[in-house]
């Protein structure tokens, strides 16, 4: 995975920084050699940030019903949220991701998203 820059708007909010990250995502990426990391219509809908460090994000059902499945395009997705919160901003520790509303047991059939994830770099060009 590679990443792209952005530029948000400073907030003292966390979770407006955290929505203003979830957007750019949705945007999908900038240089056209690059494919989105979300699936089309998929749209972050409620996002909380416990006063653990936990992001809870609730996506729409598109994020499922539109993704194109395979473990590397799930890795890709359910990390793009997860390294891009977690790396930006240092009170995000973790994120748990919810669909329609509710825990799912994946994404799409192979990544497990019952527990909250950490950052991990090793898929990225980040060093």
């Amino acid at each position: 995975m590679t990443a792209e820059d952005g530029t948000i708007f400073q907030s003292s909010e966390i979770e407006n920084r955290a929505k203003q990250i979830l957007q750019k995502l949705q945007e999908g990426p900038h240089d056209t050699n690059m494919m989105p990391s979300l699936p089309k219509d998929a749209k972050a809908q409620d996002l909380f940030i416990s006063d653990e460090g936990v992001a809870f994000i609730n996506f729409s059902n598109t994020i499922s019903t539109n993704h194109p499945g395979g473990v590397l395009n799930e890795i890709g997705t359910i990390y793009s949220v997860v390294n891009s919160l977690t790396y930006n901003l240092p009170e995000v520790k973790e994120v748990k991701i919810l669909i329609g509303g509710v825990e799912k047991e994946t994404l799409a059939g192979h990544c497990l998203l019952l527990l909250p994830l950490s950052m991990d770099l090793s898929i990225t060009n980040i060093n």
